[in-house]
């Protein structure tokens, strides 16, 4: 019965964002992580990080802030 239930859940996860870096050098894979974890930290989301398959981080993100994700969605 567990399973099921945690089969039509997302955890509390909004957005799942897949980040490769196989085709990329150390450096600019590094950089390129930490620019887009200070972006979604700016626009007032939580995340999380596991490893994916094949040179791949897959970044769990939720709304941290309802109010702060509004304003930012209303300013882009």
């Amino acid at each position: 019965m567990a399973h099921q239930s945690a089969m039509h859940s997302n955890f509390g996860v909004d957005y799942v964002i897949t980040y490769r870096f196989a085709d990329t050098s150390n450096i600019e894979a590094r950089d390129g992580f930490t620019s887009l974890m200070q972006a979604l930290a700016r626009a007032g989301l939580a995340t999380e990080v596991r490893n994916g398959d094949n040179c791949c981080l897959l970044v769990f993100v939720k709304v941290g802030s309802e109010k702060r994700f509004a304003q930012e969605v209303y300013r882009s």
